[in-house]
């Protein structure tokens, strides 16, 4: 369950609930496949359960992304209109499909308000969308010099590629309780 701002994907719903959707899922009621990103680099591999954002400023600092015009592209397989963050930006672009990424490009052209942090509501620009099926290693900008996963800026760019891959399962509520003895 979600307790912070710093879930990459977490259950906001009251805990009784959880409670009992987990009671349930222990008898294989309610569990959703999600998708996630791999990021691939001649350093390493990373996984993603939300985004991969590239941003021009090659500093980590505090690592949470806030500033719109630092944004170079993002990949982004898992996101709600409930959600903040570059997400929140996907999800108002359209829903993404299961076992798809998108891509988005910032930069002139579309203009969307989005929650881009906890009470910080701001433009963003969109200059390109596109959604990127599982399995196909797309490389990175290379303008992107650093890579945020899920929210955090953590790997310094350099070569690297983003695919969507199958990813862990998570909870879901409504599903939990649709099972014959629910």
């Amino acid at each position: 369950m979600a307790a912070g701002t710093n879930n990459a994907i977490g259950l906001t719903e009251e805990p009784t609930i959880v409670g009992l959707a987990t009671a349930q899922a222990v008898r294989g009621h309610g569990f959703r496949p999600l998708d996630r990103l791999v990021v691939t680099s001649p350093r390493g591999s990373w996984t993603a359960l939300v985004d991969v954002v590239g941003v021009r400023t090659p500093w980590t600092g505090a690592r949470a992304i806030w500033e719109a015009t630092e944004l170079v592209e993002a990949f982004v397989v898992n996101a709600t209109r409930t959600a903040t963050g570059i997400a929140a930006v996907a999800a108002a672009l359209g829903t993404i499909p299961p076992r798809t990424a998108r891509r988005i490009r910032f930069g002139p052209g579309r203009s969307l308000r989005v929650p881009l942090a906890p009470g910080l509501v701001t433009e963003v620009e969109i200059a390109e969308v596109e959604d990127l099926a599982r399995g196909v290693a797309v490389p990175i900008d290379p303008r992107d010099r650093l890579l945020a996963l899920d929210g955090e800026r953590r790997v310094v760019g350099d070569e690297a590629t983003v695919a969507v891959a199958g990813g862990p399962s998570i909870l879901d509520l409504d599903a939990a309780f649709t099972g014959d003895d629910a």
